[in-house]
C-alpha cells in the first residue's frame, strides 16, 4: 500500500511520519509540489494522498481540480489539510473540487489514521461494488494456484457462492490443470501485457463451461497475484455456429437460386462468384468471371449505369429493383432489373448483386401497349358504335360513335345502364341474354332492339354482344357492337307491308288462275271428248269399208283408207301429248329422294320390251345421284329421253345409249347421251318448243311434244334442260335439278338468337 504526502514547504511532512507510526508496512512517500506533482503523482499510482499546500490562497483547490480531473487518480482517496479557521467559503471550493476530506493544522495523528482506515474501506468497498457489477467474470489466484478471489458474475457462471470458490484450487474447477506447467506458462507473463486462451472450466453441477480467459498480472503488497477475466463463450460458439450455418445456407440459396446473383467484393468490386444462372444468362464461364474486375468486365451496356449504382449504393447503402441493360458476353442485350446489398461473408465486406431479366417481360409490356393502342384505335376510331359493359348492365366506357347515336356525352353514358337507353317494349331482351351467358349457356348473341335517344327519337340498333371472361373463367363484362338498322328496320316494315299487299293480290290472282285452269280443264276436256269422237267414228268407218269392201277396191283405194286410218290415229296421238303437257303445268309437285339409277334403268326396260331388240342396244347406266322432285313427273322426263335416243339411233349399225350423272355445284345434273341421227346445233332452241320437229313424219314418227313436256316437268323443279349435237353423230340431252336442302330456312333477323358459343378470354 502506497501513501503519498505533499506539501510545498521546506524540511519533512508531519503527515508522513504520522502514517508511517500507524501503517509500518505501508509505503509512505514525500513529495513537495512543483510543476510536474500531477505528472508523478499519477505515475506513482498511490492509495491514499494527504495533500498540504503551506501556501496561503487557492492551490490547493487548484491542485485538487487537477488531480481528481485524471482517470487515473478519480478513485484514488484525497485529504487536503487546511489552516485552521479557514473560511467556510474556501472550505465548500476545496470540497467541490474534489477533496474526499478536511483536516485543520495541526493535524491529529489520531484523526489522521481514522480518516485513512475510514477512507481505504470506503474505497475498497466502491471497488468490490464495481468488480461484482461488471459484466465479465473476475478470479484472482496466486502461484501457487490458490483462488483468492472472485466476484459476483464468476462465481454465478461457475455456480459456486464466493466464500466456496476462495476455498478452491484452480485444479477444482479445471479438470487438465497443471500446476507445473501453469507455473511456467505464469512466468512469461509480465504486468501490463495479458495472456489470452480458450479453454473450458467446470461448473459445480459438473457441467463443462466454455470460456476465453484473459489473464493478467498483479503484484499487491510485495506478492505476485493473478487476475483472470473469465467471459462465457457460449452464446459467441453458438453464434459462431449459427453463422456458419447461414453462410452454408446462403451459399446454397445463392447456387440454387432461380435469379442470376453475383458476390463482388468491397470496395474494388472483384468476382468472387456467381451462380449458374448469372452464367447461363450471361454466357460467360466461371473462370472468366471470378477473379475479376466488374468494371473490367464491360458487362454494363452504359458505363453510367455501374456509376449510378456505386452512387446509390453509397448514398442509400443498398439498390432495389434498378432497371439496367447488361450485355452478354456475345453481345446481345438484356433488360435486368438490378438489386445490390452489402453483407458479409466470414467478416468479409462484400456486395451481393441480383440480376433479374426482364427482357421477356418488356416485350410482353411493348407488345401490350401495341395491343392496347390497336385497341384503342378500333374502340375510338372506328365509325361502329362499341360499348363495354358491366356484368349487371351499366356503362363502363363507350366510343364517340355510340355518343353520335344516342346522343349523349360520354360521361353522361358513363353514369348510366343500358336500360336507362332501352325502349320500355324492350327491356327484356338484353338482361335475358347476359343471364344466360353468365350462367354459361352462351357467350355470343346478336339480337335488335330499340334504344331512345336524348332528344327522345327512337334508334333501332343490330346488337352483337359478347360476355369476356377472366382467366380464372370469372365473368368480367361485356363487349357490344351497336349498328343503326333503323333506316333498314323501316324499309323492312315496308317491305312487310308491301309484302302482305302482294301476298293478298297473289292470293287473288291465284284464285283467279285456278279458276282459269278449272275452265281450261273443262275445255281440255270437251275438246278432247269432242275431238275424239267424230276420229272414233272415221278410225271405225275406215275400218268397216276395209273389212267389207276391200276386195272390191284396187290399190290405191286401199291406200287411201290406209292414210286416213293412219292420220286419225296421229290425232289421236297429238290429243293425248297435248294433254298430258296440259296436266303438266298443273298440280302440286309431291318431292321426295327418288333413284334416279333404278328409275333409268326400268323405264329402258319398258320401252324396250323385246329382247332382240335390247341385245342390239348397248345401254350403259353410271352411278346417278339421288334426285329430289316428283317421282311421277321424273318418270315420264326420262320416258322421253330415253324413248327419243332408243328411236334415233335405231338407224345406226351399233346403237349405244350412255346415261351418267354428277353432282356440280348446288345442282345435280343428268346426262342421256346416243349415237343416233343427230340434230343441226342451229336449231336447238326449236326442239324444246310445242310441235316443234327437226326430222320429217317418214323418217322418225313422233308428235314434237315429248322434249316440250320434259322442259316443263323440269322448270317446275326449277332446273334446266340443254341440248347438244350433231347432224349424224349422236345427241346428248341433259337437265338439272336443284339438290336436297339440308335444313330449314333460317328465322328472320330482329329475333334475339344465339351465334355460337364462345370460348372464355381474359
Amino acid at each position: 500500500m502506497i501513501f503519498l504526502a505533499v506539501c510545498d514547504g521546506p524540511g519533512p511532512a508531519p503527515e508522513a511520519g504520522f502514517l508511517k507510526d500507524r501503517f509500518p508496512s505501508a509505503e509512505v512517500i514525500e513529495m513537495s509540489l512543483g510543476p510536474r506533482t500531477a505528472g508523478q503523482i499519477v505515475a506513482l499510482a498511490p492509495h491514499m494522498i494527504v495533500l498540504n499546500p503551506r501556501a496561503r490562497g487557492d492551490e490547493g483547490v487548484e491542485l485538487c481540480s487537477v488531480l481528481k480531473a485524471d482517470l487515473a487518480t478519480r478513485e484514488v482517496p484525497l485529504v487536503l489539510v487546511v489552516p485552521r479557521g479557514c473560511p467556510a467559503a474556501t472550505r465548500a471550493k476545496v470540497l467541490e473540487a474534489g477533496a474526499d476530506a478536511l483536516l485543520e493544522e495541526p493535524v491529529d495523528p489520531a484523526e489522521l489514521a481514522a480518516l485513512s482506515v475510514a477512507m481505504l474501506r470506503r474505497r475498497d468497498d466502491r471497488f468490490r461494488a464495481q468488480v461484482d457489477q461488471a459484466e465479465e467474470g473476475f478470479l484472482v489466484h496466486d502461484g501457487q494456484g490458490r483462488i483468492r478471489d472472485a466476484n459476483r458474475r464468476a462465481c454465478d457462471t461457475l455456480g459456486y457462492s464466493r466464500e466456496e470458490l476462495v476455498a478452491l484450487r484452480l485444479e477444482d474447477i479445471h479438470e487438465t490443470f497443471w500446476l507445473e506447467g501453469a507455473q511456467s506458462a505464469w512466468k512469461k507473463i509480465r504486468a501490463g501485457l495479458p495472456h489470452t486462451r480458450l479453454d473450458h472450466l467446470r461448473r459445480k453441477d459438473g457441467t463443462r463451461l466454455p470460456v476465453e480467459i484473459r489473464l493478467g498480472r498483479l503484484e499487491v503488497g510485495g506478492e505476485v497475484l493473478f487476475l483472470a477475466l473469465l467471459r462465457d463463450v457460449r452464446e459467441r460458439e453458438a453464434a459462431e455456429r449459427a453463422l456458419g450455418e447461414s453462410e452454408r445456407t446462403f451459399a446454397a440459396v445463392f447456387r440454387s437460386s432461380p435469379v442470376a446473383n453475383l458476390l463482388t467484393s468491397m470496395p474494388e468490386g472483384t468476382v468472387i462468384d456467381v451462380n449458374d444462372v448469372f452464367l447461363r444468362d450471361m454466357v460467360y464461364r466461371r473462370e472468366e468471371l471470378v477473379g475479376h474486375r466488374v468494371r473490367d468486365l464491360g458487362m454494363f451496356d452504359r458505363p453510367e449505369d455501374l456509376g449510378g449504382v456505386l452512387a446509390e449504393m453509397k448514398e442509400k447503402g443498398k439498390v432495389y429493383g434498378r432497371e439496367v441493360a447488361f450485355r452478354t458476353r456475345e453481345g446481345n442485350l438484356l433488360t435486368c432489373l438490378l438489386s445490390v446489398v452489402e453483407v458479409s461473408i466470414g467478416g468479409r465486406p462484400c456486395r451481393l448483386s441480383s440480376v433479374l431479366d426482364i427482357s421477356g417481360r418488356k416485350r410482353q409490356e411493348e407488345a401490350l401497349r401495341e395491343s392496347e393502342a390497336r385497341f384503342r384505335a378500333a374502340f375510338e376510331d372506328v365509325n361502329l358504335s362499341v360499348c363495354v359493359l358491366s356484368t349487371d348492365g351499366r356503362f363502363l366506357r363507350v366510343n364517340d360513335a355510340t355518343c353520335r347515336l344516342l346522343g349523349y356525352t360520354r360521361d353522361e353514358l358513363e353514369r348510366m345502364s343500358v336500360a336507362d337507353v332501352t325502349h320500355s317494349d324492350d327491356l327484356e331482351i338484353a338482361p335475358g341474354f347476359m343471364e344466360r351467358a353468365i350462367a354459361g349457356e352462351s357467350g355470343h348473341a346478336a339480337f335488335v332492339k330499340r334504344y331512345l335517344r336524348r332528344d327522345g327519337g327512337v334508334v333501332w340498333g343490330q346488337v352483337s354482344s359478347s360476355l369476356v371472361r377472366d382467366s380464372r373463367g370469372e365473368p368480367l363484362c361485356f363487349i357490344a357492337h351497336l349498328q343503326d338498322v333503323t333506316e333498314l328496320q323501316l324499309a323492312r316494315e315496308n317491305l312487310e307491308a308491301s309484302s302482305a299487299d302482294l301476298e293478298r293480290r297473289v292470293k287473288e290472282r291465284t284464285a283467279e288462275f285456278e279458276s282459269a285452269n278449272l275452265e281450261l280443264e273443262g275445255f281440255s276436256y270437251s275438246v278432247s271428248h269432242d275431238l275424239r269422237a267424230p276420229l272414233r267414228a272415221i278410225d271405225g268407218f275406215s275400218r268397216r269399208v276395209v273389212d267389207r269392201y276391200g276386195p272390191l277396191l284396187d290399190e290405191e283405194g286401199m291406200r287411201l283408207l290406209g292414210v286416213i286410218r293412219s292420220n286419225t290415229r296421229r290425232m289421236s296421238e297429238l290429243i293425248d301429248g297435248l294433254l298430258a303437257f296440259s296436266r303438266a303445268g298443273r298440280g302440286e309437285i309431291r318431292r321426295t329422294v327418288v333413284s334416279s339409277e333404278a328409275l333409268a334403268g326400268s323405264v329402258f326396260l319398258e320401252i324396250v320390251s323385246e329382247a332382240d331388240h335390247r341385245e342390239r342396244i348397248a345401254f350403259a347406266v353410271g352411278e346417278l345421284p339421288d334426285a329430289w322432285g316428283d317421282g311421277r313427273l321424273l318418270r315420264q322426263v326420262w320416258v322421253n329421253l330415253l324413248s327419243n335416243a332408243v328411236k334415233f339411233s335405231a338407224h345406226s349399225l351399233s346403237p349405244r345409249i350412255e346415261v351418267s350423272g354428277a353432282v356440280e355445284g348446288d345442282m345435280t345434273v343428268y346426262r342421256v347421251r346416243d349415237n343416233g341421227a343427230g340434230f343441226d346445233p342451229a336449231y336447238a332452241a326449236k326442239l324444246f318448243g310445242v310441235f316443234q320437229r327437226l326430222h320429217g313424219m317418214t323418217e322418225f314418227e313422233g308428235t314434237g311434244v315429248g322434249l316440250a313436256l320434259v322442259r316443263r316437268i323440269v322448270s317446275r323443279h326449277g332446273g334446266e334442260v340443254r341440248a347438244e349435237g350433231a347432224v349424224g353423230e349422236g345427241a346428248c340431252f341433259s337437265f338439272s335439278l336443284p339438290l336436297r336442302p339440308e335444313r330449314p330456312p333460317a328465322r328472320l333477323s330482329g329475333e334475339e338468337r344465339a351465334l355460337r358459343p364462345r370460348a372464355p378470354t381474359a
